[in-house]
């Protein structure tokens, strides 16, 4: 091996991909741009211009994370449920934040929607 591609040119940083229908493209990117502009302002030296995580996204809730898991997978509540052996009112009262995600729960979920259960905790 050459001594160039034995140093690791990406300490310090982390790839993600995304997979998002077209349509969808849009609302990633300005939710995208929006979380990095409050990484900005958490990041900032300046505690003027610093923002709890809650008062950035108010309204993220492990139901909030479930669907959006489960809407990357086309699936829908009658679907998951399927998949997990529960009804579509326990996924739809998980995803309004009516009904808690327990341990158990989130790693039936992860598994069927192919992610880390601790997104749902």
């Amino acid at each position: 091996m050459l001594e160039l591609t034995k140093a690791r040119t990406t300490t310090g940083f982390v790839d993600f991909r995304v997979r998002v229908p077209d349509a969808e493209a849009e609302k990633l990117y300005a939710v995208l741009q929006a979380f990095i502009s409050g990484l900005e302002k958490i990041l900032s030296h300046d505690d003027e211009k610093r923002a709890p995580w809650a008062e950035m996204f108010p309204d993220t809730h492990p139901g909030v994370i479930l669907r959006g898991a489960r809407e990357m997978e086309n699936l829908t509540q009658a679907g998951l449920a399927a998949k997990i052996h529960v009804t579509r009112n326990n996924i739809s009262a998980m995803e309004t934040g009516k009904r808690r995600i327990t341990i158990d729960m989130a790693k039936r979920l992860a598994k069927a929607l192919g992610c880390e259960y601790k997104i749902f905790l």
